[in-house]
């Protein structure tokens, strides 16, 4: 998703944005520390367009699905391989297949030339040295494939945040901006210790971002962050009195 579209607006829209600006200026920033937050201010508008919070979750959603149905696929398949090893046990039958494991491995090779260069010769070497009985078979490596219950993580707190959510914009929106202002208090230019930014600028960033048909309030907004700073969520900041100076 380019950003242009996202920058174009708030430079478009001065005049809404100049509250914030300001907002931002009587914190006295150093270059690094403002480049760093503006450059966080316009990823967290990634989340501008609901298609990419929908993107999000259906991926989240097909990304579960694609774990269960991998389980219980490579379950049936390690059975059946089993039948059939069983079925030509007791027959006379023949059947040309692959069973070692590092035959699989040497057939396989997706990893341009890697395994062959690093790898081939030694467990080549091993295969001539062990016979069939110290190797894994194939439909054991299944079975560990099926017992396996991978558990989906996120790299982003406010991507977990948004996934469980209800698909709200504003909420989703909210997340990720304090998220991403998190980002720049931990980073290695950090922030100064006090630095927050009011409800008010909070509200105009969400009605520009999301190029909103309504304005949303500072009370709605306060609202919010209230809620998340109370359930600890990432970089939701708790209330703080206004300063003369933020007025």
């Amino acid at each position: 998703m380019s950003v242009w579209p996202l920058i174009e607006r708030l430079l478009s829209r001065e005049n809404e944005m100049q509250s914030v600006w300001q907002n931002i200026a009587r914190q006295a920033l150093t270059w690094q520390q403002c480049y760093c937050l503006l450059e966080q201010i316009i990823l967290a508008g990634r989340f501008s367009r609901p298609d990419i919070v929908s993107r999000l979750k259906e991926d989240y959603r097909q990304l579960e699905e694609l774990n269960r149905t991998i389980s219980k696929e490579a379950g049936e398949l390690a059975q059946k391989i089993l039948v059939r090893d069983a079925i030509l046990n007791r027959n006379a039958f023949t059947l040309e297949r692959t069973t070692h494991i590092v035959e699989l491995m040497e057939m396989a090779e997706d990893n341009d030339g890697l395994y062959r260069y690093y790898l081939h010769e030694t467990l080549d070497g091993l295969t001539c040295r062990y016979d069939g009985k110290y190797w894994p078979g194939l439909p054991g490596v299944l079975q560990v494939i099926a017992r396996e219950h991978p558990e989906i993580g996120c790299l982003s707190e406010s991507d977990r945040a948004i996934i469980n959510g209800r698909g709200k914009m504003l909420p989703d929106y909210l997340r990720e901006l304090f998220s991403s202002i998190e980002n720049v208090r931990q980073g290695p230019w950090g922030l100064p210790k006090e630095f927050t930014l009011t409800d008010s600028s909070l509200a105009t960033l969400a009605t520009v971002t999301l190029d909103h048909t309504e304005v949303f309030s500072a009370d709605t907004v306060k609202v919010r962050r209230s809620e998340f700073s109370k359930r600890g969520e990432r970089g939701a900041w708790p209330f703080k009195p206004l300063k003369a100076v933020d007025m």
